[in-house]
């Protein structure tokens, strides 16, 4: 039975309509730019006018240009379409033209000539209404298509541009025949033999002995665990009784995450020996909930502490490698910067009443840390600052309200995998239910991911967030999976659009970052067209999270925007002196220096993952990106707890796409 779905994304609307063996698509693009020539003014430009005009006297024409991207299969018909402000009994005719052309500056002098033959000539244009012309034969895939309106008599036509409500529009309609995919292969057996063993370290509360109830969770690598009761749970050479439960899957279907409790005696430094692909030997235990286990918000009467190398090499808080595997190379620059000592979760708290103490997810901050680390202090304030941040929220799915001071409704204190990381390293589920709440509010606050030009708001980060927010979200749902997919897809093929069309005038297709106007960010730099090197992380962090979670075409995709967004830090984003620019103006456009040495991180961490994703081979991003690290390491500084957070909550995994 076939199915038809909508999809809209920034400017892009998107319909699909599927059948057993096939799928029809219907795009609708809008201008990346459009300009109106007059032949009595030929040295001036008309970019912002809202109007497109077509006249014979005086000789007026209009260029448009459309830049299409994600489309797939056979188009089968492709039409323009403009809507009438101004009536005319002898509209104009449509041509295909050259795109020798800029909207900021073409002029009557400058214009380029129409090429071949007319799409098609309108006489009546009633006002208020749509015209349209077919370009079935010249739009035929990806790519920019120029056009230019001319003709008409003394009775001219006008349109809206593509600064007005009824913007042009490039409608592509499409179809493509599938065959059904085969089924998935099996999954491999698991491991055997003695299979995979961590040792668990206990250490309870002051107080606390004797027989207690233990609960965490052990994270496991794609493909190393297939079944959850395939654990055992071992006190020396005694094995316990245990609680088995998995939290989570990766993509192919293996264990993400296994809930574990058992009953022991405890005391201060107990090793327990976790030992997978195991068949027990002793009868299981009833789980109980998690909250039964704990003293309080600020953690459980019994920590449960794996080693760094284990939850580094499990991925459970994205790509890591320990401190210690790095200790005494170009790669442990970050032990300049991340001081978790000093910005801890008791600095915090004392904090927390100003509301940029929470950006960029401390609770991701403090476990990512903890997978570097694997010590006490950086695991109890993971625990605390995920509390926190669950414990302010109220409400529940798109009616969630985060307790950030005075952000209530500001996207980028939005997080989502801070509470999914804990339900992953606890099994808490009240965590992984708040971690769905607040990936309906972003969807409910970033209702539209696209960027449209101008001053329409949009910012990295923001993009980031958001696209993390659905990434986690999905990770640990229960029930949502197919929701927060869709979200996710959704703002990938924004992002991935925006990257290709914007600014217009940027025709580098192999270097391009997110490019916007600094008005849309809120913000007043030297120039306007470009984008922020170290917001870019967050955004990278995002589609690097989507990739490795998603497959597919899309999460190729993603990979290659990677590439080229570290291409152009690499090549634009810096100073003289190799210090990355706080804005990064685009081709001529102003760059914006950096005063602080605040920001060294993140544009080494996006440059590196380019390096990664690109095959390893461009030795201009290694270098780059090592030489950002260099700089970090001998200038960077963490003052203030809102920069120690966002060069520890992502940049840290900078020595995983190096090493």
């Amino acid at each position: 039975m076939g199915r038809t779905k909508l999809i809209l994304v920034g400017g892009l609307l998107m319909t699909f309509a599927a059948a057993e063996r096939g799928e029809a698509a219907t795009f609708t693009f809008t201008p990346a730019a459009d300009a109106k020539v007059v032949s009595t003014y030929p040295t001036t430009n008309y970019a912002s006018n809202t109007r497109i005009v077509v006249d014979a006297l005086p000789a007026t024409q209009s260029l448009i240009r459309f830049n299409v991207s994600g489309i797939s299969g056979t188009v089968t018909r492709a039409r323009v379409r403009l809507f009438v402000s101004d009536p005319s009994s002898d509209a104009a005719a449509l041509y295909r033209t050259s795109s020798a052309w800029s909207e900021t500056s073409v002029n009557w002098n400058t214009k380029p000539a129409p090429t071949g033959s007319a799409f098609g000539d309108i006489t009546t244009a009633a006002s208020g209404t749509w015209i349209e012309y077919s370009v079935t034969s010249a739009v035929t895939a990806n790519g920019s298509y120029d056009f230019v309106l001319s003709g008409g008599s003394g009775d001219g036509s006008t349109y809206h541009s593509r600064e007005a409500s009824e913007r042009p529009q490039l409608v592509i309609e499409t179809t493509t025949t599938t065959e059904p995919p085969p089924p998935p292969p099996p999954l491999p057996p698991p491991p055997t033999g003695t299979g995979m063993t961590v040792n668990v370290t206990l250490q309870p509360r002051t107080g606390i002995s004797g027989t207690q109830r233990v609960n965490f969770a052990v994270p496991f690598a794609k493909g190393q665990l297939l079944d959850p009761d395939n654990v055992r749970v071992l006190d020396g050479s005694s094995e316990l009784r245990a609680a088995r439960r998995e939290l989570a899957t990766h993509p192919d279907g293996s264990i993400r995450s296994v809930q574990i409790q058992v009953d022991v005696p405890v005391s201060i430094g107990k090793v327990l020996t976790v030992r997978a692909n195991e068949t027990p030997t002793t009868t299981a235990l009833s789980m109980v909930a998690v909250s039964t286990t704990l003293a309080s918000d600020s953690g459980p009467n019994v920590w449960a502490r794996l080693p760094a190398a284990w939850l580094a090499a499990s991925g459970v808080t994205g790509p890591q490698v320990t401190e210690a595997s790095v200790e005494g190379t170009n790669l442990d620059a970050f032990d300049n910067v991340c001081d978790y000592q000093n910005h801890g979760v008791t600095q915090f708290i004392s904090q927390q009443s100003a509301k940029d103490v929470w950006l960029y997810d401390r609770a991701t901050l403090m476990y990512r840390g903890h997978a570097r680390r694997g010590d006490q202090l950086t695991l109890e304030s993971a625990y605390r600052e995920a509390a926190i941040y669950r414990n302010g929220l109220t409400g529940t799915d798109a009616s969630t309200r985060i307790g950030v001071p005075s952000a209530a409704d500001d996207l980028k204190y939005h997080y989502t995998q801070g509470l999914a990381l804990h339900y992953l390293m606890t099994g808490d589920d009240r965590f992984r239910e708040s971690a769905e709440d607040v990936g309906q509010r972003i969807a409910a606050l970033w209702t539209s991911p696209g960027y449209a030009g101008g001053s329409d708001f949009w910012t990295e980060r923001h993009a980031g967030f958001a696209l993390l927010g659905y990434v986690w979200a999905r990770i640990v749902t229960d029930d949502l999976g197919a929701y927060f997919d869709g979200k996710s897809d959704a703002a990938v093929d924004a992002y991935l659009s925006m990257q290709q069309t914007y600014p217009a005038t940027w025709t580098d297709l192999g270097a391009r970052c997110f490019g916007h106007t600094d008005t849309s960010a809120g913000e007043d730099f030297a120039g306007t067209w470009g984008c922020s090197p170290w917001m870019s992380a967050i955004l990278a962090d995002g589609l690097d999270a989507y990739a490795t979670d998603r497959g597919g075409t899309r999460a190729t995709n993603a990979k290659s925007a990677i590439v080229k967004l570290g291409k152009i830090i690499a090549r634009d984003g810096r100073d003289s002196t190799g210090k990355p620019y706080y804005w990064m103006g685009i081709g001529s456009v102003a760059d914006d220096v950096d005063p602080y040495d605040e920001h060294w991180g993140e544009p080494a961490y996006v440059v590196a993952m380019a390096w990664h994703h690109g095959g390893r081979t461009d030795a201009s991003l290694q270098s780059a990106a090592t030489s950002m690290l260099a700089g970090l390491k001998s200038k960077a500084s963490s003052p203030h707890m809102r920069s120690f957070n966002w060069q520890c909550r992502s940049a840290v995994a900078t020595p995983y796409y190096l090493k």
